[in-house]
């Protein structure tokens, strides 16, 4: 039996990060589980601001389901929506009973691989040091919102105010906080916890258990960037290091091991195969 307008209703969204690992999560979810996830990734419906949030149009969202079975858990990932506070207060008036899912990575592993992002784009022309100076950091203030969009590699990564805007809309039982470095480097427990977080069953009958997509990355120049360089990483981890401490206080997670200046992610010595879309 199809379901009534009134009783669409999408269960749970993945609303971050961006460069956090969303891309493998939602592949998995949309793979390997009873849970039916949206036709596309990013449907970046709770984001747009063209559309009449005194009057919004939910049948754009739900087109890109099927609503066969009312039944169905259906979820979808767009990691922009815990950046911009808008998303967060309209997805709690679509449904106030939604679940999140928010994953953290280190900020600033995520800030050097959203520059990575935007350079192979072509959307970026600076070097990494150039782009997070005090002064180009102002470009987030740029072109009516795009520069928020994609000049945010240092403001994404304070999460704790995200967080705290978090809980604040919606209870903790429905809101998971999962470290991005603990998906790669335990996929399978990871996956389990959000499986069961939104309670749906184990496709046992898809392989393989890990699921991401082949994908180039401008004809495969993605090598051509240098990694993070250790001086950049410690500079950025002492500016984050405030919020760090904070987001523990705020989510519950133990992340005493990101203020360590020899930190390492473990996707670098986990034998498992992440493309560039996941890092």
């Amino acid at each position: 039996m199809s379901a009534s307008a009134s009783d669409k209703k999408i269960n749970f969204f993945i609303v971050g990060t961006q460069k956090g690992g969303t891309t493998f999560l939602w592949e998995y979810l949309k793979e390997n589980s009873a849970a039916q996830m949206s036709a596309k990734k990013e449907i970046h419906f709770f984001d747009n601001e063209q559309i009449d949030w005194q009057n919004p149009k939910y049948s754009i969202l739900h087109s890109y389901f099927s609503w066969e079975d009312r039944k169905t858990i259906r979820g979808e990932a767009t990691p922009i929506y815990c950046y911009w506070p808008e998303s967060l207060d309209r997805i709690r008036k679509y449904n106030q009973e939604a679940k999140i899912i928010m994953l953290l990575r280190h900020p600033a592993k995520r800030a050097y691989s959203h520059w990575k992002m935007e350079k192979l784009r072509g959307r970026e022309t600076m070097s990494f040091d150039e782009a997070i100076s005090k002064e180009n950091r102002k470009r987030v203030l740029s072109g009516q919102g795009l520069g928020r969009r994609i000049y945010s590699y240092i403001e994404r990564g304070f999460y704790s105010e995200q967080i705290e805007r978090i809980t604040s809309l919606f209870p903790k039982e429905q809101v998971l906080f999962l470290r991005t470095d603990a998906l790669w480097a335990s996929y399978d427990k990871s996956l389990t916890q959000v499986l069961n977080f939104i309670n749906v069953a184990r496709n046992v009958a898809k392989v393989p258990t890990y699921v991401s997509p082949k994908i180039e990355v401008n004809g495969g120049k993605a090598t051509e960037l240098p990694e993070l360089s250790q001086p950049l990483f410690s500079q950025l981890t002492e500016l984050y290091a405030g919020d760090i401490k904070a987001c523990e206080k705020s989510c519950g997670i133990n992340l005493e091991d990101w203020l360590e200046l020899g930190y390492q992610e473990p996707m670098v010595n986990s034998g498992q195969s992440f493309n560039e879309k996941e890092i």
